[in-house]
């Protein structure tokens, strides 16, 4: 077990730190976590949970600092991988010999080839297990990962996390490659130090909290930071593997209190101790992505019988916030996402479900006992996860169930007529569909449904309808006419509108 105590270090004005980031890829349940679980701590634990946002952990051997990043490994988190290797000095690639070259593994091995300048390392894994040496070398061979045993560029190491086997060597290689990486950095609380931010949480005594790794000089308490979102503040506290400190150097993962704004994974922030020296820095001039929309909620009119899974969802973190937004997104169109943060389940995210009728959503959240009655007493479905396969795959239930409900619905109906809408018109609060009528006949006291890519998106009344200037009751085939709708105004050119 290596010392993994930054206090250790003497810190001088003119101190000078080697330091390292090393990257851990590889594909889910290869044994990402296991290795560094070893590697920081000499300890195994069998298990399978999943990493679901990046992890941080560092050792010291004398004056050289190792941080580590182990990344998440299900698809969907390919953005914090592609991150991850830009602030990387060395890349661990982790392949289970059970499992082999898979889908995430062929999407590390291309962030690999893009960044050729930066050492690989390849890590076989569970060599526990019964296993073909040949055969794992053969499937990496076919995307030119060759070890240097073979002629290749690539050190293979053959592990057993469960074991112990092979954890050492890992280091070994490590430092070879440190060698070469003259990544010393003086420590200077006159200069302008940089780190980039990891994530963001809110602490439940100290409130928000970003995760950051410093790149160049220090971060000290009472100094000023910086970045694309917020200037001038001031840092309140710094902490880092269980300890509270004063000051921190290059290569520490840190978090620290004092912003007041949710930053994404990616960003820069800057440190330094006198205001003026804010003017030599360039701050990147991107458009920035809103996080967190507290006022989402303020104009929200949603219908019940809209075909739409209404969703609220809480996070613990920044990284597992946006990669969940995207996975629901992409489950099916209808999800509509009302409201998303992080942080714990408050009483404000219960009236936003009441109001808009939706599902709770949280991930690796707290709830408190007196939230969660209010949640029971109203009759609000609510799920929390530690797993992000099981979010994916309950939201794929309800929807298949709710699609099921709208199927099963349609069959008790007999349309008497079928009409496309052509043209859309606004008039006071309401708007008219210029429709043309294909089929049946329409009367003003029918039940209406309105149909969107052959899905029901909308079930109730006819409010008036027009054919050119004049008031009707009826519409009969092949005419066209104006309708509107009572209680919804929803509709696109090239719905369908049957009546019953």
């Amino acid at each position: 077990m290596y010392k993994n105590k930054f206090k250790d270090i003497q810190i001088s004005k003119n101190s000078n730190i080697k330091n390292s980031i090393i990257t851990i890829l590889g594909h889910v349940n290869h044994g990402k976590t296991s290795i560094l679980n070893r590697i920081i701590n000499n300890t195994y634990m069998e298990s399978r949970n999943i990493t679901q946002h990046i992890k941080y952990s560092y050792i010291m051997l004398k004056d050289e600092i190792l941080t580590f990043i182990d990344t998440p490994g299900h698809e969907d988190f390919y953005k914090i991988r592609n991150l991850s290797i830009k602030i990387t000095d060395i890349i661990i690639l982790v392949v289970s010999v059970d499992d082999c070259v898979n889908k995430q593994t062929i999407e590390c091995i291309n962030y690999i080839k893009l960044n050729s300048n930066i050492p690989c390392i390849i890590v076989i894994n569970k060599i526990d297990k019964n296993y073909d040496k040949n055969k794992i070398i053969n499937e990496l061979s076919k995307y030119n990962i060759v070890s240097k045993e073979w002629g290749g560029k690539y050190d293979f190491i053959y592990t057993s996390s469960k074991n112990n086997i092979g954890i050492n060597n890992i280091i070994t290689v490590i430092l070879k490659y440190t060698k070469n990486i003259f990544n010393f950095n003086e420590i200077n609380n006159n200069t302008i130090s940089k780190g980039i931010i990891i994530e963001s949480y809110i602490n439940k005594n100290e409130g928000l909290k970003t995760v950051l790794i410093i790149k160049k000089g220090i971060f000290k308490v009472g100094n000023y930071i910086s970045t694309n979102l917020e200037k001038n503040k001031k840092i309140k506290s710094i902490f880092s593997m269980n300890e509270n400190l004063n000051i921190s150097i290059p290569s520490m993962p840190i978090e620290i209190t004092g912003l007041n704004k949710i930053h994404r994974f990616g960003n820069i922030i800057y440190s330094y101790n006198n205001k003026n020296l804010i003017k030599n820095i360039k701050f990147n001039n991107y458009k920035k992505k809103k996080i967190i929309e507290d006022n989402i909620i303020n104009n929200i009119n949603f219908n019940k019988n809209l075909n739409k899974i209404n969703i609220i969802l809480k996070t613990d973190v920044t990284g597992s916030c946006e990669v969940i937004l995207k996975i629901l997104k992409n489950i099916d169109k209808n999800i509509n996402i009302v409201y998303y943060n992080i942080g714990n389940i408050n009483i404000n995210d219960v009236n936003k479900a009441l109001l808009s009728n939706s599902i709770i959503i949280g991930f690796n959240i707290k709830i408190d006992s007196k939230i969660n009655k209010i949640i029971k007493n109203n009759k609000l479905i609510f799920n929390n996860y530690t797993i992000i396969y099981d979010l994916i795959n309950d939201i794929k239930k309800i929807i298949n169930k709710k699609n099921t409900d709208i199927n099963k619905t349609d069959l008790n109906k007999i349309f008497k007529s079928n009409s496309i809408i052509k043209n859309i018109f606004n008039y006071s609060n309401y708007k008219i569909a210029g429709c043309k009528l294909n089929k049946g006949i329409i009367n003003i006291n029918d039940n209406i449904s309105i149909f969107r890519e052959n899905k029901e998106i909308f079930n109730g009344k006819i409010k008036s309808m027009k054919i050119l200037n004049n008031v009707v009751k009826e519409v009969k085939n092949n005419n066209e006419f104006g309708i509107i709708i009572n209680n919804f105004n929803d509709i696109k050119i090239n719905d369908i509108l049957k009546s019953y």
